[in-house]
């Protein structure tokens, strides 16, 4: 018997994009992202039919419309409804993450290159991906630099699949030259790299690259956003409280008190006071 496929859509980018330039010694970050579009549509669908099953119910009150013409009118929205599946991938012990098929391939020789990511811890995923009308999962996936230095210069496609079912390509082109020290030293790629070694899980050098920033730039929002991060990965929390709240009052003064400050940074904070019961 044939097998239907899994109503699973698999989604891959790296660093936040599906095209790719780099230079040759930058790390890559890639996500990995599984729904069940199906299931989602279904349940768009559905929740349409009961709001026009409401308008005729309105309709049938205030007697615009005949009894038979309201039945058939009911019974037709009904039987219309659509069936909303669930799919569950993983399992405790062997996460959806694990099931990730990856595949690298050279577009001018065709050949594939072998293809490891590291998993990121940060933000974890939960083993189990139960891929209803609500479920969205996503998992992050790193090649570090010196991996990247060891493939060769040139256009790549990646895929990555779960159960069969393949992301589209992600194009990666992969410069011959290294970052020039121009860029290497702005903000935008200290952020990028300070990022980095958060999602790997670094506090170390979380706290390194945003240093990085704020000796150039003491009110950078970023820096100081990226410092908190790296503290609270070392599990200091009243340091990362007090740079979270640097961080708020540098934005009340870049963007005027009426402002409303970024939402992640009062999470932060709200996190961090209840943490240490304030």
């Amino acid at each position: 018997a044939k097998m239907t496929a899994q109503p699973i859509t698999v989604t891959l980018t790296g660093n936040y994009s599906s095209d790719i330039k780099m230079y040759h010694d930058e790390p890559l970050l890639l996500v990995v992202s599984v729904m069940n579009q199906e299931a989602q549509e279904n349940s768009r669908w559905n929740k349409a039919a009961d709001r026009m099953l409401n308008e005729l119910e309105e309709l049938l009150k205030a007697g615009k419309i005949k009894q038979e013409d309201y039945d058939r009118e009911k019974a037709k929205l009904t039987a219309g409804k659509r069936n909303i599946s669930s799919v569950t991938v993983g399992s405790p012990g062997k996460p959806w993450t694990s099931l990730i098929n990856w595949k690298m391939v050279d577009t001018r020789s065709g050949t594939e290159t072998p293809l490891a990511p590291k998993m990121m811890v940060n933000p974890s995923s939960e083993e189990v991906a139960i891929l209803n009308e609500k479920g969205y999962y996503s998992a992050y996936f790193g090649i570090d630099a010196a991996e990247i230095k060891n493939k060769p210069a040139g256009v790549y496609e990646l895929t990555a699949a779960v159960e069969g079912e393949k992301s589209e390509k992600l194009r990666l082109e992969i410069s011959n030259e290294v970052t020039p020290a121009i860029i290497a030293g702005s903000e935008a790629m200290l952020l990028k790299l300070g990022q980095y070694y958060w999602h790997l899980g670094n506090g170390e050098k979380t706290i390194e690259y945003a240093g990085k920033i704020l000796a150039k730039n003491p009110s950078s929002i970023d820096g100081l956003s990226l410092k908190g991060d790296g503290q609270l990965l070392q599990k200091s929390y009243q340091p990362a409280l007090e740079t979270y709240k640097k961080a708020v009052k540098e934005y009340y003064k870049q963007n005027g008190a009426n402002s409303e400050p970024p939402e992640y940074l009062t999470t932060m904070i709200d996190y961090i006071k209840s943490e240490l019961g304030q």
